[in-house]
């Protein structure tokens, strides 16, 4: 387990139901650290998301099942209702496959039907291990410190379907800028 974790709480107690926003790579440690918060996150259909479906209700998150790849209608309407139904909601816009950190639409989409913002989420961490994965998936190491920043929210109004792509790139902007300021710091506590 970390050692200490730098947690920066959501800029605005409103936003706590919000669409947030996190690069596959980071989903290790923000299950860890928001376990039992009633968050409902997309998970792939594939049978590799089926283990981490099970792990994620265990740990008290809601698993909508689907993805870019495969059921993603299905996955994006069960995350709206649960939007609507008052949850947080979650995804990482660059899973199940990628590339790494380059934002797939579903994520704004979810926005736009529910009119919530979306909070790009940064992590890192102060030691860890990168997996052999297509994302680089990031274990922290014991005794590491996890820092992260939850950045300004993107509010997705009156988006029409020639918008998408210029809100996928600020999605993915935002998050980048996050991981860099949460990287930094990382590198600073070393």
């Amino acid at each position: 387990m970390p050692r200490g974790v730098s947690l920066a709480e959501p800029p605005d107690s409103r936003l706590e139901h919000a669409v947030y926003a996190l690069w596959h790579e980071h989903l290790l440690p923000l299950a860890v650290l928001h376990a039992r918060q009633g968050t409902a996150v997309l998970i792939s259909q594939h049978r590799d998301g089926e283990i981490l479906a099970r792990l994620m209700s265990r740990w008290g998150y809601l698993a909508a099942r689907g993805s870019s790849t495969r059921g993603g209608e299905a996955g994006l309407r069960l995350m709206v209702r649960a939007a609507r139904a008052g949850r947080p909601i979650a995804f990482t816009p660059d899973g199940p496959r990628g590339p790494a950190r380059e934002c797939k639409p579903g994520i704004v989409r979810a926005a736009a039907e529910t009119g919530l913002p979306i909070v790009p989420v940064g992590v890192a961490a102060t030691r860890a291990r990168r997996l052999r994965s297509w994302d680089r998936f990031l274990v922290p190491l014991p005794w590491a410190t996890i820092i992260v920043s939850y950045g300004s929210p993107l509010v997705v109004n009156d988006m029409r379907e020639n918008d998408l792509g210029t809100w996928t790139t600020r999605v993915e902007d935002a998050l980048n800028r996050e991981v860099a300021r949460c990287e930094m710091v990382a590198r600073s506590a070393v």
